[in-house]
């Protein structure tokens, strides 16, 4: 079973590379949102939260995701749950924007950096 952890481990390499700088922050912009969104995807299916997430199999998921977080959190009076959502939406845009815009508007290593940190928390929170 592949351990999305290695994606968070790769996304902090590519951070780090000194060629193809605007591709490797962009991509670890990219691995560090799918490491933080597989694994509280893998915690909501858990047991450990209830009701479990129920998801679509569709690309809306992501959406869904981040809004289930947000509810439960809010139910339960759970910032941290809360902030789960929260950070999962951000990652989203940004993750959003460096795989499909020809520009990214910001300082890109900014938006790398502030992505590694929120996946952190993220992972933190929903690791088991």
């Amino acid at each position: 079973m592949f351990d999305w952890n290695d994606y968070f481990a790769l996304a902090k390499k590519l951070k780090r590379q000194t060629i193809l700088v605007e591709a490797c922050l962009r991509s670890s912009i990219s691995r560090a949102y799918y490491a933080a969104y597989n694994i509280a995807f893998k915690y909501s299916l858990s047991g450990n939260l209830r009701p479990v997430f129920g998801p679509t199999g569709s690309g809306e998921d992501h959406k869904y995701l981040s809004d289930y977080y947000k509810s439960i959190g809010r139910t339960r009076g759970n910032d941290d749950l809360l902030e789960v959502g929260n950070l999962l939406r951000g990652l989203y845009r940004r993750r959003e924007k460096c795989d499909y815009n020809d520009t990214i508007k910001g300082n890109i290593t900014d938006l790398t950096r502030r992505s590694i940190l929120d996946a952190q928390k993220i992972i933190n929170i929903t690791t088991v």
